[in-house]
């Protein structure tokens, strides 16, 4: 069954990676990086700020900040521990697929799809009942985990792994953001 799946995460990273074609290649490595997205980090910090009482606010930003570096710390563990090589690695993969920005390190799972995923979904459920188009931001979500597929440095399920991790993440964030209102865990009471 494990190897099934493997075998499947493959296929479908082959299939996806080699259709991409070269007057798409400048877009997607530009769409990856995650310095092109801080004005994008700035508006959602501007739309919680006017969303939000001063309090709720700077409790929202403390609590996202923890979300995230859970998150990468969650993310560097697991690479570490599951050990799982990137696509472009693999010796029998080199001919089949497009690796357009080889990096080191492991694969499983993204830290692009699982912060992104982490930050889109606790902005959405932040905001969901004041702003309920909030939820287009998951576009930006999906754009930039597929990035990674289609450069060649991870496979699809490191990716839908990433964007379960980071939205669980940012359901239990949210949730003792809620239940800290009352609590000793609000510095910002």
């Amino acid at each position: 069954m494990y190897q099934q799946l493997i075998d499947w995460d493959r296929d479908l990273f082959v299939f996806l990676n080699s259709a991409g074609n070269t007057s798409w290649d400048a877009f997607f490595l530009t769409i990856t990086l995650s310095s092109l997205w801080i004005p994008l980090f700035i508006y959602f910090i501007w739309l919680a700020f006017i969303s939000l009482e001063r309090n709720r606010f700077y409790n929202t930003i403390w609590t996202a900040f923890l979300m995230i570096l859970t998150v990468a710390l969650v993310g560097f563990f697991v690479k570490y521990t599951v050990a799982r090589p990137r696509p472009h690695q693999l010796l029998d993969m080199a001919y089949d697929i497009r690796a357009l920005k080889p990096i080191s390190g492991y694969s499983f799972f993204s830290g692009h799809a699982a912060s992104s995923f982490a930050i889109v979904a606790f902005l959405c459920l932040l905001l969901r009942k004041t702003k309920p188009w909030v939820y287009v931001f998951y576009i930006w979500a999906l754009l930039y985990s597929y990035s990674r597929i289609y450069i060649g440095v991870h496979y699809p399920l490191d990716s839908i792994a990433g964007a379960l991790i980071g939205s669980g993440f940012a359901y239990l964030f949210y949730s003792w953001q809620m239940i800290s209102k009352k609590s000793f865990f609000n510095p910002f009471k």
